[in-house]
């Protein structure tokens, strides 16, 4: 038990080592990664961001350089150009430009603006475009001139309001310059005159074909002639060890304008004047190696570094954590070699998918950050602090909690590598990629519940169908025709809601109506056939297999035809049953009237004899004495019993007290009581239960009822004879123990000659339980038989009040 208990703990034993050495080998790789990131720079030079900024860096520059030499003030004078302002006005206004310079009290251009002789931008004098004509004034424009801005004709509102918006963002972005970029030092030279300007260093001195040196990091040498033309350029940093040329002739300088507007009107300053690029300068940008304070440029470095240190690292960390993958594949060959016993393969494929980016990808920037806190001694100085722990504790610390964090992180992903791995060696892959998903699971719970409520969608739908369009032939045929024309009416005003389009509409409505109906009629055609087939199939002497199933407007009519066929069928069961009656009625009273004839004309035959002794001759003549007192009594049983069935038997009511009446029939039978063996148990009223009933036909009832336990009740056991009054009138009910099993038809016992001694060995005539019955029911009462195992029950029903003249049972009334 302990060798299997140390063989499980090996694997995970020799997994913690594995992972140990490489968070290990991670975090020596994380030094060496973050050392070289330290000594990276100059790739910032190269973002487009950073180019941008230079450039209108370069311009505040400039515009500095000539209000220190000329005196300038604003920066719409020395950037903006009104030669062709007065014929872009026109285009904004729609005003013919001849009209315009004739309206115009101020010069077209002033000293500072540029020459008045300068062309329009189409090339065009002044006098040949005053001889197109313009589109008229629109009357709430204003085309006078408005004055000046900064030495500029102004000739209309919005022109005077994008040149105020731009002197003010240009001055906001030279402080924003001076302010947050004080570590790129600028030059300005003036080609012809040789005057610099320099604010803070005088880099006049470097010339083209310069390069850098132990002071520099960042150079770039920028000339214009006296047109404005870009005509030297070169930049100067370390790219792999060697000078780089990026020509900024990309950065189109009147985009740069635009950068200075931002987005503050949707009106294009340039739609009005003309961009005027810096002329006749040398301007020298360049960036010290050691950066003095922190700024912009601080920070493009730092955010370098970082980026460097950043992606030396990612590469470390992506090693490493594809070693831990390996790992995990090398130790889940034999389902996971014990780690886990087995329980990382029942998690969802989620749960490991999300452990695997959680380590591959959320935790990476937290992870290096928090390894670069305690390189740079932040965390060291938290625990100092707040802990307490000065050096080497704090450091050591420091370091222990980036180990665990990078070891935390790589075993995450070992376990979820692991956790996949284990799944497709116990459910096989393709378990694993398609019913390990809660997400599979919870895509077929939701379609199974589209699909149950797209079903009860579709049955609801077909119901209202049904019901909107269900023709009752029982219903009034006017009321099926207005609720139908009512429905057709409201789907017709709905479609004549869209116009014309309608007209498409009652097309598309006629086409399914047609459908519809179509459908509708083909369905009751059948229904009508499986009607016929069912009628046939009665017609034909089926009457056991009823019609069945929906069939529409035939629906009442099908219900009809089954009670028809259940009519039927009851019908010729009962027929069936009286033929099967008759035929043992006859056969059981041939029987019952052969037994004491046989015996009368046998002991007749002894009686001949003359050698007979006088002892047996009177014998002889006792039995036949009993034989026929039998036999009349059999004969007058059955003239009674069909007296009540023919109606032919004549009652004599008075009122009777049945108490009475069942006491004198117990004392009448009080010695075949006795020797019968039974226990008499009598529950009655001490007083009278009187009814109006026939005296001689209800005490034949309690003979019957007496005798008969009597004749058939287990000696020795108890019956029980409770006599109760209703509301309705009276019950008698009489239970006793069978001496004989009780596996006759209760419902058949009380017909003639029916016996529950079927071989018919003992004495009766089958008749007794028959005479209860019909004398119950001539006198409106009722009588049922029931049994439970070996006990016998008889109840007999007295109905209170008088029977009227017409019984329902075929007797009359001669008195009362």
């Amino acid at each position: 038990m302990a060798t299997r208990s140390k063989n499980k703990k090996r694997p995970l034993l020799w997994a913690a080592l594995a992972l140990a050495a490489l968070t290990a080998a991670a975090m020596m790789a994380f030094f060496t990664a973050r050392s070289r990131a330290a000594e990276s720079v100059g790739h910032y030079f190269e973002a487009d961001e950073f180019v941008k900024e230079t450039r209108l860096y370069l311009l505040t520059r400039y515009w500095q350089a000539r209000c220190a030499w000329d005196g300038a003030d604003d920066p719409s004078a020395l950037f903006l150009s009104d030669a062709n302002a007065l014929y872009y006005a026109c285009i904004q206004s729609g005003e013919d430009l001849y009209t315009m310079a004739q309206t115009s009290s101020t010069p077209l251009s002033t000293t500072d603006g540029g020459a008045a002789e300068d062309p329009p931008l189409d090339g065009r004098t002044q006098k040949d475009s005053a001889q197109e004509p313009g589109a008229p004034v629109d009357g709430t424009q204003e085309t006078a001139p408005l004055g000046t801005r900064g030495g500029l004709a102004v000739y209309m509102q919005e022109a005077a309001d994008l040149i105020d918006r731009f002197n003010t963002r240009f001055r906001n972005m030279t402080d924003e310059y001076t302010l947050n970029w004080s570590n790129l030092y600028c030059t300005v030279v003036d080609n012809a005159t040789g005057a610099v300007y320099a604010p803070v260093v005088d880099l006049s001195g470097v010339t083209r074909g310069a390069s850098l040196d132990d002071t520099w990091s960042y150079l770039q040498i920028t000339r214009y002639d006296a047109a404005g033309t870009l005509s030297y350029q070169e930049t100067f940093y370390p790219t792999s060890g060697a000078s780089h040329v990026e020509t900024l002739t990309r950065l189109n300088a009147q985009a740069d304008m635009k950068y200075l507007l931002g987005n503050s009107t949707n009106v294009d300053l340039f739609s009005f004047y003309d961009y005027v690029p810096p002329q006749d300068v040398t301007v020298i940008l360049a960036v010290p190696r050691t950066l003095a304070g922190g700024d912009m440029i601080d920070a493009y470095a730092s955010r370098e570094r970082y980026q460097t240190r950043f992606l030396a690292q990612d590469r470390v960390y992506n090693i490493a954590l594809l070693c831990a993958w390996a790992l995990a594949l090398l130790f889940g060959r034999k389902n996971g070699a014990g780690l886990g016993r087995g329980r990382l393969a029942r998690l969802p494929l989620e749960a490991s998918l999300g452990l695997l980016t959680a380590a591959g990808i959320v935790v990476r920037q937290p992870l290096y950050s928090f390894f670069n806190y305690a390189a740079d001694g932040t965390i060291a100085e938290v625990l100092a602090s707040v802990f307490s722990l000065d050096p080497p504790a704090g450091p050591v610390v420091a370091y222990a909690l980036a180990f665990a964090a990078i070891g935390v992180s790589l075993g995450v992903g070992f376990a979820a590598a692991l956790s996949i791995r284990q799944a497709v060696h116990v459910y096989g892959l393709r378990e694993t990629l398609t019913h390990r998903w809660l997400c599979w699971h919870a895509v077929h719970w939701l379609w199974d519940c589209l699909r149950a409520a797209a079903g009860k969608v579709r049955d609801g739908c077909a119901r209202l169908w049904r019901v909107a369009t269900r023709v009752d032939l029982l219903e009034p045929a006017d009321r099926t025709l207005v609720r139908l024309l009512t429905i057709n009416f409201f789907i017709l005003a709905l479609i004549c809601c869209f116009w014309f389009a309608g007209i498409f509409g009652i097309l598309i409505y006629s086409v399914l109506l047609f459908l519809l109906l179509r459908g509708r009629l083909h369905a009751e055609q059948q229904n009508y056939q499986k009607l016929l087939d069912a009628a046939r199939r009665m017609a034909a002497g089926d009457l056991t297999t009823p019609a069945s199933g929906e069939m529409g407007m035939f629906d009442p009519l099908r219900d009809t035809l089954n009670e028809l066929r259940a009519g039927f069928e009851k019908a010729v069961d009962e027929e069936v049953r009286s033929r099967n009656m008759k035929t043992e009625l006859i056969t059981n009273v041939s029987h019952d009237l052969k037994t004491p004839l046989t015996a009368i004309i046998t002991y007749i035959g002894l009686l001949k004899d003359p050698a007979l002794s006088e002892e047996a001759r009177a014998q002889y003549i006792q039995t036949l004495d009993n034989k026929s007192q039998r036999l009349k009594r059999l004969i007058e049983d059955l003239f009674e019993i069909s007296k009540a069935a023919s109606g032919n038997a004549v009652m004599h009511y008075a009122e009777v007290d049945l108490a009475s009446l069942l006491r004198q029939a117990a004392c009448e039978l009080e010695d075949a009581i006795g020797q019968s063996g039974v226990d008499f148990r009598w529950q009655m009223p001490e007083h009278r239960v009187p009814l109006i009933l026939d005296g001689q036909k209800t005490y034949r009832i309690f003979e019957n009822l007496l005798v008969n336990i009597i004749k058939y009740a287990l000696p020795g056991t108890r019956a029980y004879i409770t006599l109760t009054e209703t509301p309705e009138g009276a019950v008698v009910e009489c239970k006793n123990v069978s001496a004989a099993e009780l596996n006759f038809d209760t419902a058949a016992i009380t017909e003639r000659f029916v016996r529950g001694d079927r071989s018919r060995s003992t004495e009766g005539s089958g008749l007794g339980l028959a005479i209860v019955k019909s004398f119950a029911e001539l006198q409106g009462g009722a009588f049922s038989v029931s049994t439970d195992g070996d006990l016998f029950k008889a109840t007999v029903f007295f109905r209170q009040g008088a029977p009227a003249p017409n019984t329902g049972t075929g007797g009359y009334i001669e008195s009362v």
